[in-house]
């Protein structure tokens, strides 16, 4: 009998290299592992224990494709780790009420100063929308976390961390932890 005495993670949409991954992205800039889009990922299936899509979704065209590549590479019991901008977060709301949705217009089209288009924001993410994506996929959603995000006047980056605290779901960012799903009983 041959035990891993690691866990073998993959990191779709990498940015920064790490160390103890294997680094997907798109931009051979940041110098991954790989460089592919993450809609046809070049491993055999259920290679991986874990795979991570840190701020990856909302810039992903297809985003069915890579949640279904994701399920393909994930050994079974394997973990997926899928942060994204809350698009229904009572920091938009509240932005909104304000009329001030400089945070809320970063979420529909992301770092505006970014020089690749590809920065854009393609897909509007909430916690419903990436719950419903994962299912159709053979994902359980485990745990959800929420993050406050780190913009906007002291005051509102106050209020988004006792929100993310305690309305998780309505985060300004989420990430949703989804193990994958072999039954109906699993």
């Amino acid at each position: 009998m041959s035990t891993r005495m690691h866990k073998e993670v993959l990191d779709i949409g990498c940015g920064v290299k790490k160390e103890g991954t294997v680094n997907v992205d798109v931009n051979s800039a940041v110098k991954p592992d790989i460089v592919c889009d993450g809609h046809s990922l070049p491993f055999k299936d259920e290679s991986f224990d874990e795979c991570i899509l840190k701020h990856m979704l909302e810039h992903s065209v297809k985003p069915s494709r890579l949640i279904s590549e994701c399920s393909r590479i994930l050994r079974r019991d394997g973990l997926l780790f899928v942060t994204f901008p809350n698009f229904a977060s009572f920091t938009v709301l509240l932005e909104w009420l304000g009329k001030k949705p400089s945070y809320s217009e970063d979420l529909i089209l992301g770092d505006r100063i970014a020089p690749m288009q590809s920065q854009w924001h393609k897909q509007l993410c909430t916690t419903t929308t990436v719950r419903a994506l994962l299912a159709r996929h053979g994902f359980n959603v485990r745990k959800v976390i929420g993050h406050s995000p780190n913009v906007g006047p002291r005051a509102l980056r106050f209020l988004g961390s006792i929100v993310a605290k305690l309305f998780s779901e309505r985060a300004g960012n989420v990430t949703m932890i989804a193990k994958k799903r072999y039954s109906s009983g699993d």
